[in-house]
């Protein structure tokens, strides 16, 4: 159920962007008028829908993402990646479910362990079920998931390792974690859905071994920490100034994966 309304309510934002043509998303002040663009949202029967009685309050319901069985969510009818059809496609995905896993492990104080293990369980879970209805979607694959959360949290860790600013000005290490950008954090270290290249060869990357256990890169290890090419001050304040502008304004919303370990996140966490 939690899961079902934060995807109309992230469909019901994207509606209005589309609508309104702007570049960012709607800020809380025009919420209202997100509501009078789609009103179903405030129908608390909405689920009916697409779910029976009988699935929706299901044991299986309760304790994970369960997809609808009466019919489809709808989605939205735009080229946006945002969509939740385009995000099946979208290549950067593992790197941003990868980014809400550590950003949650190294602000909740959680053991690191468990939560890569219980985020690990929810994205198999999860695409599993999206596969079952859209086969674009790719495969599991432990190797590929693990190896994004490894990347990404050896990012974080190098930006801890940065020295501070000898100046009074603010600088990229002052902001917590919990509130550095995924975007911020790709730009900086340059990461893509291209990165893994650097440690693994196609044939490792793709095989089946590698979908069902984690399977070490074959050209190069993981490093614990990843180096910046050390400029100046003025690079620095460039980060300072794109992580700034980058917090007021996300240029996308959460992937089902995301949503479904964030739902998981507050139920076991909070």
């Amino acid at each position: 159920m939690t899961i079902f309304w934060l995807v109309q309510l992230q469909n019901a934002i994207l509606r209005y962007k589309l609508h309104t043509e702007k570049e960012e998303f709607p800020s809380w002040n025009e919420f209202q008028r997100v509501l009078l663009y789609t009103p179903s949202l405030m129908n608390t029967g909405l689920w009916k829908l697409y779910y029976t009685k009988e699935h929706m309050f299901s044991e299986t319901a309760r304790e994970s993402w369960s997809l609808p069985d009466l019919q489809p969510l709808p989605g939205i009818s735009s080229p946006n990646q945002d969509s939740p059809s385009g995000q099946a496609s979208n290549p950067d995905r593992l790197l941003q479910y990868a980014f809400v896993v550590v950003q949650h492990t190294l602000t909740s104080g959680s053991r690191r362990g468990q939560v890569v293990k219980e985020a690990l369980d929810s994205l198999k879970m999860t695409t599993i079920r999206l596969r079952t209805t859209n086969s674009s979607v790719p495969p599991y694959s432990e190797t590929q998931a693990y190896f994004w959360i490894q990347v990404v949290h050896a990012a974080i860790q190098s930006i801890k390792a940065i020295p501070g600013s000898s100046t009074n000005e603010r600088s990229i290490v002052d902001i917590p974690a919990s509130r550095i950008s995924s975007a911020t954090l790709n730009a900086l270290f340059e990461l893509n859905s291209s990165t893994w290249r650097h440690y693994y060869s196609e044939k490792v990357w793709n095989s089946i071994a590698a979908r069902v256990e984690f399977a070490p890169p074959d050209l190069k290890p993981i490093p614990n920490v990843i180096t910046i090419s050390s400029q100046s001050q003025e690079q620095a304040a460039l980060f300072k100034q794109m992580e700034l502008s980058l917090l007021q304004s996300s240029s996308r919303l959460p992937t089902v994966e995301c949503l479904s370990f964030q739902v998981l996140d507050r139920r076991q966490y909070d």
